[in-house]
């Protein structure tokens, strides 16, 4: 009788062992399915990719397939994951991943079917079905949801190492029973050495011999809920430690934003401290027109000057030397709609012709008001980077939107200022971070241009980070080599260069944007601004 009851203990014990063997060879299944997607998939990548020129969108679609793969395996980068929100064959894309989730799950479905027969009596069954093996949505006429963080291959280690605890648990508990089974087959010896004796006492023997085998049954019982208590112990112990770790990572991250919108406040003041002064107090005129007809005027400069076509300037009134600037400062609406004060010249001239010596003939391209304040003979001609003769040496960095479109036309200005004779020494490019060009010991002017905004929910962030990041150190080097630093209201007014001086920050980050599609990846998010190369 003691033997029968020591059967009937094993049973859940070898039941749970059976459950866990299966779901190995059920994960075992699966993932030989993937691996054989998988390298199905690469090999029709690697064919694409040896006839890229005549295959080219059999190769995309290969491409899309095996991110798709990639997604089920949870192999995914980060910039993968961006690729598959833009994907250009979505309606193949789509049929891959419909296809190898069916795949998929027709797998699962037979080797959850052939296994679940092997579970009896009070098992029930494996409790599985095909959908919560793995799990990926593309709604009909949707978007492909983002991948999921748990792959076939996590779910596989996850079940795995459920499998190695509960091992761990069984020998421990096999272990106790091995101990009471000794304890038991101990007492059966004595009761058979005793059997005569036994026979004389047989009322109280049954009573002893269950009191043994309930003291036996209660100590495993002990010991599987003390076991049971200090696994949940562990558990809550390492749920707390995750909780800690998430709330430094919020406080982590809220410190950056609050960081950003102190450095963009702080850029702000600064620039507003900038507009105060005016840059080109004690400017100088360079010239005079001497006779005006219709849109063409003369003025007194020419091939002895080294003036060129296409040099531009701004016209003030004669009596600006002795009045100063002041007397043409107008209060403007900026951008983000403060009143600001700025200097607005008659209008502004191009050169078109170098007629001799000390003549030439420009064109009218602006002009503040026909009527009220038109271009006079006698009029001053200004350029604060040119001087008859020669030119002031600038650098330029930032992004400058010179008509509004939302790209940057930093490398069309370096052209148009060279043409006007004007000697760009670099330019900064934001396509590649860095600066083409030498800043020298002769730059006099640091133009800058704009700098993109960066909003807590906007998704390229991490990416526009590095463009200020860029433009600030920029910045920093032609700060430390004491050049000045032009904004653009003060610059392109002063040189009578036509530029858009209202461009509002969605464009700027618009322009921005076209950068982020152009940057390598390794400098989307990190690395260091190569310096300048100085003389």
């Amino acid at each position: 009788m003691a033997k029968q009851q020591s059967g009937e203990t094993k049973t859940p014990v070898i039941v749970a062992l059976v459950f866990f063997v299966l779901a190995t060879i059920t994960l075992g299944v699966l993932a030989y399915m993937f691996n054989g997607d998988a390298k199905t998939a690469e090999a029709a990548a690697a064919t694409a990719k040896k006839d890229a020129e005549t295959a080219k969108t059999e190769a995309g679609k290969a491409k899309e397939a095996m991110l798709i793969a990639k997604g089920i395996a949870g192999t995914l980068t980060e910039q993968e994951r961006t690729d598959l929100q833009g994907l250009r064959f979505k309606e193949d894309t789509r049929k891959v991943h419909a296809d190898m989730l069916k795949a998929i799950e027709d797998r699962a479905k037979a080797a959850i079917s052939a296994e679940a027969g092997k579970f009896v009596g009070k098992a029930g069954g494996m409790g599985l079905n095909e959908k919560q093996v793995f799990a990926w949505d593309w709604p009909a006429g949707g978007e492909l949801t983002p991948a999921p963080t748990k792959s076939l291959v996590d779910v596989a280690v996850t079940n795995y190492s459920q499998l190695k605890l509960a091992e761990g648990k069984f020998n421990q508990e096999l272990a106790s029973l091995d101990q009471a089974q000794k304890a038991i087959q101990a007492l059966s010896a004595k009761l058979d050495q005793a059997q005569k004796a036994i026979d004389a006492r047989t009322k109280e023997i049954p009573d002893e011999i269950a009191k043994g085998i309930k003291d036996a049954r209660d100590q495993f019982e002990k010991f599987k809920v003390d076991f049971t208590k200090l696994t949940e112990t562990q558990r809550k112990e390492l749920q707390g430690k995750d909780d800690l770790l998430n709330e430094r990572a919020v406080l982590i991250k809220r410190t950056q934003e609050t960081s950003e919108r102190l450095r963009y406040i702080n850029d702000r003041l600064d620039e507003e401290m900038r507009a105060k002064v005016d840059p080109f107090q004690f400017d100088k005129p360079q010239g005079k027109v001497i006779r005006r007809t219709g849109q063409i005027v003369e003025i007194d400069l020419g091939s002895a000057d080294n003036l060129r076509p296409g040099l531009t300037f701004s016209v003030m009134p004669t009596d600006t030397p002795q009045r100063g600037f002041e007397s043409r400062m107008r209060d403007v609406r900026d951008i983000d709609g403060k009143t600001i004060r700025r200097i607005i010249p008659k209008g502004s001239i191009e050169v078109i012709e170098v007629m001799g010596p000390n003549l030439s003939q420009a064109r009218i391209t602006e002009e503040d008001s026909q009527v009220r304040d038109r271009i006079l003979t006698g009029d001053l001609l200004y350029n604060a980077i040119w001087r008859r003769g020669t030119s002031e040496h600038i650098v330029l960095y930032g992004i400058f939107d010179i008509d509004g479109d939302g790209k940057d036309d930093v490398k069309t200005l370096k052209d148009d200022l060279t043409r006007m004779g004007v000697i760009v020494d670099a330019y900064f490019d934001l396509g590649t971070l860095k600066w083409v060009g030498d800043v020298t010991s002769q730059t006099t002017f640091a133009v800058e241009g704009y700098t993109p905004t960066v909003a807590i929910s906007d998704g390229t962030r991490e990416g526009k980070a590095r463009i200020i990041s860029a433009i600030a150190e920029a910045r920093k080097t032609v700060k430390d080599r004491g050049i000045r630093v032009l904004r653009p209201r003060d610059f392109f007014p002063r040189v009578g260069y036509k530029a858009k001086l209202d461009v509002t920050e969605d464009t700027i980050n618009m322009a921005a944007t076209h950068f982020l599609r152009t940057l390598p990846a390794e400098q989307g998010g990190g690395g260091e601004v190569p310096p300048p190369k100085g003389n």
